[in-house]
């Protein structure tokens, strides 16, 4: 999920030059069907 946040840091200062504006906010939705309990508890114990 980091890599898609810093793609989208990227994509914002490419549109910045491309529109002629700042481009200061953008939103990302994460589709969370399927996430259950075990998925949120794994990667606190590694």
């Amino acid at each position: 999920a980091l890599h898609i946040c810093e793609e989208g840091l990227s994509l914002m200062e490419e549109a910045t030059t491309v529109l002629g504006h700042p481009v200061s906010q953008w939103c990302l939705l994460i589709d969370l069907e399927g996430l259950n309990m075990r998925h949120l508890w794994r990667p606190g114990i590694k």
